[in-house]
Formats: C-alpha cells, structure tokens, sequence
C-alpha cells in the first residue's frame, strides 16, 4: 500500500513517541503521558460530564503549538466530553 509523503511523517513520528518512557497508547492509536499526577491518595478520574480543571499543550508534529492553556497561564474547565474523543478515552 502505497503512502504520502505526510502518512509516512506520521508514522516516523508516531514511531518516535512510542520510544518515550511513560508514553502510553490505547487501543485507537491515541498517545499520552501523564505530567503530574494528583498528591490526593483518594483523587479519582472524573466522569465524562463533569467539569473539570485541567492544564494542557496541543501541538503538531512539528512541534508547533495550538493550544496551551499553558501559555495562558491559568488552567481551562470543562466536562471531558466537550472536548475531543481522547479526553474521555485517556
């Protein structure tokens, strides 16, 4: 099978992530890692539709950003499933 030059950036890149340590991969293909965890012993993953308090950086593979409530400086609420697919999934 055949692939773009793009397909195959991805995969290259794709590659590269799963070399990382604390990288983790579900079933989809989805990639995360966890910065910080909770210091609350008894702190539990929220439910799909309660808002919650997160910080996050989104970038491309190019490393450029397109979102960071990093770089504003404060974190964003919502429910995880107001957002994208993988924040209900991770």
């Amino acid at each position: 099978m055949a692939t773009t030059p793009a397909q195959a950036e991805g995969a290259a890149f794709l590659a590269e992530i799963d070399k990382r340590p604390g990288v983790y991969k579900t079933k989809s293909g989805l990639r995360f890692c966890i910065k910080q965890k909770s210091g609350n012993a008894q702190a539990s993953s929220p439910n799909v539709d309660t808002p919650s308090q997160v910080h996050y950086h989104g970038t491309f593979i190019n490393g450029k950003v397109f979102d960071s409530s990093y770089q504003r400086g404060r974190p964003s609420t919502f429910a995880p499933n107001q957002v994208i697919p993988g924040w209900t999934e991770a």
